[in-house]
């Protein structure tokens, strides 16, 4: 499976060191000079680094411009775990949300559902998603507790 990844930290370029079923095609930062050109590159995933409390327009728009470069399925891998944060990484188009603390084995899960077709959030925030959806769909309104880690 053929994996780009943009803006992660060391601990998950790490992540794919040695697994064979996993060939990272290309590390990129959005601070280099932008031009991805993944399409280019062909990934199966795009793993996308986040270290914001929220998912924001700038974040949204990229995620956006993946899906419309390529057929890559996004991953993003944040530190924030609010409703609001996955519900807009997943609004904007990812098709997977797992949080930095999972084990490498979830990491390596995610990507594997969201390439074969899944959606897929970090075990740990499923309660919290499917309560908060529930609240949103009666109520229109959710607070947004979540998890920060």
């Amino acid at each position: 499976m053929r994996i780009c990844l943009l803006d992660v930290d060391k601990g998950a370029a790490a992540a794919f060191g040695g697994n064979e079923a996993f060939e990272v095609v290309a590390i990129r930062s959005t601070g280099d000079d932008h031009q991805l050109s993944l399409a280019e590159i062909d990934p199966d995933v795009v793993l996308l680094g986040h270290d914001q409390g929220t998912i924001t327009k700038w974040t949204a728009a990229l995620i956006e411009s993946i899906g419309r470069e390529t057929e890559a399925a996004v991953v993003v891998r944040s530190r924030s775990g609010t409703f609001a944060c996955v519900s807009r990484a997943l609004t904007a188009g990812a098709q997977g949300f797992v949080l930095r603390t999972e084990p490498v084995e979830t990491l390596h899960g995610a990507i594997r559902a969201v390439a074969g077709g899944e959606i897929w959030v970090s075990p740990s925030l499923r309660p919290m998603v499917l309560r908060d959806l529930a609240q949103f769909v009666r109520t229109g309104a959710v607070a947004d507790g979540g998890v920060e880690s």
